[in-house]
């Protein structure tokens, strides 16, 4: 029902502000491929097609839709897209045999006299730092290549309102975000299997997975607020929300028949803050997050497999562009329980940081890009790789390589068999 509403009321929006106006037409072709090195196979190979369409009316609103089309030739990132149970009706691609067509996006932007309104699907970015998320909570996640895909490529859109106000010195930003998709997990090449973010199979007993969108989120409403305020060279903006965990977990059910695991996402209320400042050579980024709310999985064999806990994470990244054409990146990030933990896989602290280079050479034509992360907790991460070529202003060709490495217990040294090689044509009209 609320979806039919939006819906009515973007229809009625772009009735209201039809006029002649300019229509605009522009997309990207691209060619994705990776090798997986341990068991010589192809990992993905994939044609998309990505497709843009904008419409400016004499009034001064806009119509913006992006729809992509996706052909795989060869892919082990998911298996089985009958099973893709985490989208909601509104908001789920249409699958076929060998790919996928999504609308990526669809909504209508209005600016009312220092107003501004945007309306339909779309994604929203709130976060100051890159490589894991702390204040990026607005939409959930496409982890079907694991952390490895840029934000604005792995988020999913979803459906909502999107206001904001700029007064004398500050502004405001709501959203109101009926849709509860959830983020999609892959049945693929990076499927999880760390006890961190998959729940431990008994196999004494029959175990059986539910793989529906949790009753519980029926009827529920995101709602979200950024205030923001920007003075003498500083950012900062703080940040409100009640929403579901995109990350949803799955909680046990024991039976004398077996046991059953069911996706589960808390309703959480969060509570953050972000802070950013250049200084000579160098720009300061960081933001803070509260949750009241965030389901982790125990070691115990009894009761549901989860428990819930307050808890507070951190990023703090420092760009130095001192170095010609360079920018080098260190980050630092910290999730802490704020409960006890000694149940929990998870320790009580876990820190992670992170090394990146970007160098531009011969005038921009070639770009190389290098990072490295690392939890501390278990030794564990990954390194990438890649150069881009800008062979004109259309065509870019980009290749490089993802090697992981440490416990396979851990976040992202559970994908130490999935180091690959990596290769992507782009040709944009």
């Amino acid at each position: 029902m609320k979806f039919r509403l939006l819906l009515l009321l973007l229809l009625s929006v772009i009735s209201a502000s039809a006029s002649a106006g300019e229509l605009s037409f522009s997309g990207e072709l691209v060619y994705d491929a990776a090798f997986q090195v341990d068991d010589s196979e192809i990992q993905k190979q994939q044609l998309l097609s990505i497709n843009d369409v904008d419409y400016y009316f004499n009034g001064g609103a806009s119509v913006s839709a992006r729809v992509n089309l996706n052909y795989d030739i060869d892919n082990r990132l998911h298996r089985d897209y009958d099973s893709v149970f985490t989208y909601s009706d509104a908001s789920k691609p249409y699958y076929f045999d060998n790919g996928w067509a999504d609308l990526r996006e669809l909504y209508v932007d209005i600016p009312l006299n220092g107003h501004f309104l945007r309306l339909g699907k779309q994604h929203v970015a709130w976060g100051a730092t890159d490589g894991l998320r702390v204040l990026d909570i607005v939409n959930p996640v496409d982890y079907k290549e694991f952390v490895l895909a840029p934000f604005e490529e792995s988020r999913i859109p979803t459906w909502m309102i999107n206001y904001s106000h700029r007064f004398d010195q500050y502004t405001a930003q709501l959203l109101i975000i009926p849709d509860q998709t959830l983020s999609f997990v892959p049945n693929g090449a990076f499927m999880p299997t760390s006890p961190l973010v998959s729940p431990t199979i008994n196999h004494s007993r029959a175990a059986t997975f539910e793989n529906e969108h949790p009753d519980e989120l029926r009827g529920e409403t995101d709602v979200a607020l950024r205030i923001g305020r920007s003075f003498s060279g500083h950012d900062v903006n703080l940040v409100i929300a009640r929403q579901t965990d995109k990350d949803y977990v799955y909680r046990r059910e024991v039976t004398s028949e077996g046991v059953t695991y069911r996706p589960y996402a808390p309703r959480s209320n969060i509570y953050g803050a972000s802070y950013s400042t250049a200084m000579g050579d160098y720009v300061l980024r960081s933001e803070l997050a509260y949750s009241t709310d965030k389901a982790y999985f125990t070691q115990s064999n009894d009761g549901n497999g989860i428990e819930l806990a307050r808890t507070a994470n951190y990023g703090v990244a420092l760009d130095w562009y001192g170095a010609s054409d360079s920018v080098i990146t260190f980050q630092l990030f910290q999730d802490i329980i704020l409960e006890s933990a000694n149940n929990l896989y998870q320790d009580k602290t876990e820190t992670t940081w992170s090394l990146n280079l970007s160098k531009d050479l011969l005038n921009q034509r070639y770009v190389v890009e290098a990072m490295i992360m690392q939890n501390l907790n278990r030794q564990d991460g990954f390194t990438s790789f890649n150069i881009r070529h800008n062979f004109s202003d259309s065509v870019t060709l980009k290749a490089g390589f993802d090697y992981f490495f440490g416990d396979t217990d851990g976040l992202f040294g559970q994908f130490s068999d999935k180091d690959r090689l990596t290769f992507a044509a782009h040709y944009t009209f």
